[in-house]
């Protein structure tokens, strides 16, 4: 019994310890997080923030980055190459009605350019924050042509 509890001890430790190696391996990859605000090019439809991450190598197989917290607001990322990451926030809707059960999300942005990162490692929940996203200028889309 005595040597079943060392060994649970023992593979606790390491386990913890493989863990932290991957989250800083994950954090000193890190090269740049920035967010730039947009707005729709039409009345009416809406605008947000796109929220970037890039990375310097492909994060380990054992590591997802799952989604983020910025502005009081929350979303998942998707990665089209491995190295960049992109979250799309919504901060104001488009102009059509409102469908009965959702909520107008209209209402102004903290100031803090704090983000909270969320990704597992091995299957475990961790958290990173970034203390001062840096802000990209404003993504004004064109309106569309009118058909004549």
């Amino acid at each position: 019994m005595k040597h079943l509890f060392l060994l649970i001890t023992v593979l606790f430790f390491v386990s913890c310890e493989s863990q932290k190696k991957a989250t800083e391996r994950m954090t000193e990859s890190l090269v740049e997080t920035y967010f730039e605000g947009w707005v729709s090019g039409v009345r009416g439809g809406g605008a947000g923030i796109n929220f970037h991450v890039i990375f310097r190598t492909p994060l380990a197989a054992e590591i997802q980055l799952e989604k983020v917290v910025f502005k009081g607001k929350e979303a998942v990322f998707t990665s089209e190459d491995g190295l960049h990451y992109t979250a799309y926030i919504i901060t104001k809707k488009g102009g059509g009605p409102v469908i009965e059960g959702e909520e107008e999300i209209n209402e102004p942005l903290p100031e803090s350019n704090k983000a909270v990162l969320y990704f597992k490692v091995k299957g475990k929940s961790e958290i990173y924050t970034v203390e001062d996203v840096k802000e990209k200028e404003m993504l004004a889309y064109p309106s569309m042509n009118k058909p004549r």
